[in-house]
């Protein structure tokens, strides 16, 4: 029987979709080439904001923060967010502080006393204000994405794992879903994705209370079980052109990037001595913002995710749900259309190309 909608990928999107479209009484089959969670969701760094640069991503990201903090099995702990910035940004950050507030988000700006009383491990050289946003925190990516993924079978959903689809039009839908994160160029590769290099790192002692994405040293901090933190040190990214050709962990040299950027932000920055680390990759688009949208006749994309993809999920995984169904999305995603680079109407970037965004 024909299939409404064939959704290839089963990480976050893919298993929050079927769910979705589960719900609203469609008939899914869920293809996936390994099983649910087991590319770059499995290696997301769990952390969940909604300081953005455009209204269609705080809208999304609020949205999302709020279904997954709703959601036990999400594992949500808020532990607050703060982006502390130079000088030279101090009025972008106000900006998107600003933006935030408008579109409902308890966001403020903090001065660097307030930001040493936030997070008393950092140390403030070089902070001339922060996003504060005591709503964000960490989830747990991969438990979520079983979780949906189970609903949407008992929902009726049919799994298709261990399948991996290499030609769209062989696949018997009304509808196809794309999303396979780094993975979709191989089946839509118009859509303009550079697959870039992202290592996580955990160490010990440090002890931290907020998460913390400093674009002064960057580094990105997220407190852990104990004494143990997780972190991200943002240098000159590698690039792939396909994304097994990443490795699983970092290189040697990175263990001294994450060094330097803790010594230089955190008191006790320098006693934190590596544990282990992975290593990802982002599927970035030229704007740093997802595509969202149909490509072409009875093909729809999930794809360029750029970072950002655990926050947005539920709330991408509504709209698309809707839409497919033939309803009003509750948030308008045409900016985030495929057709925007051709025509130039690119997503704003208040802190440059990045995954800040």
């Amino acid at each position: 029987m024909r299939t409404d909608v064939a959704i290839v990928g089963a990480g976050l999107f893919g298993s929050a979709l079927a769910v979705a479209l589960a719900r609203e009484g469609m008939r899914v089959e869920l293809y996936d080439k390994a099983t649910p969670a087991s590319g770059d969701t499995g290696r997301s760094f769990g952390m969940v904001r909604a300081h953005y640069s455009n209204e269609v991503t705080v809208r999304l990201a609020k949205r999302g923060i709020e279904l997954l903090a709703g959601d036990r099995r999400s594992a949500y702990v808020r532990t607050g967010y703060m982006l502390p910035v130079a000088e030279r940004d101090r009025e972008a950050c106000a900006r998107n502080v600003e933006l935030g507030r408008s579109l409902g988000v308890d966001s403020r700006l903090l001065d660097p006393d307030q930001v040493a009383a936030v997070e008393p491990a950092l140390l403030t050289d070089g902070i001339a204000a922060a996003a504060h946003e005591p709503d964000g925190g960490l989830v747990d990516p991969g438990r979520m994405t079983l979780a949906w993924f189970a609903e949407a079978v008992a929902l009726g959903a049919e799994p298709r794992l261990g399948e991996e689809v290499t030609d769209l039009d062989a696949l018997d839908a009304g509808a196809v879903v794309v999303a396979a994160g780094g993975w979709t160029s191989r089946l839509l590769p118009d859509i303009p994705i550079a697959l870039r290099r992202i290592d996580v790192a955990r160490v010990r002692p440090l002890r931290v209370s907020t998460v913390v994405s400093d674009t002064v040293t960057n580094v990105v901090v997220r407190p852990a079980v104990g004494d143990m933190a997780w972190a991200v040190a943002y240098r000159e990214p590698e690039g792939y052109a396909d994304r097994d050709e990443a490795p699983e962990v970092p290189e040697d040299s990175y263990r001294d990037s994450v060094a330097r950027a803790l010594l230089k932000r955190y008191r006790h920055g320098g006693e934190a001595e590596w544990v282990d680390g992975w290593t990802g990759a982002y599927d970035s688009t030229p704007d740093w913002n997802p595509v969202v949208g149909f490509v072409r006749d009875g093909v729809y994309a999930i794809a360029g995710l750029s970072g950002h993809g655990l926050k947005l999920a539920p709330a991408i995984a509504e709209c698309v749900a809707a839409e497919l169904a033939g309803h009003e999305p509750p948030i308008d995603l045409r900016p985030l259309r495929f057709s925007r680079f051709a025509e130039g109407d690119l997503l704003h970037l208040a802190y440059g190309p990045s995954a800040r965004a």
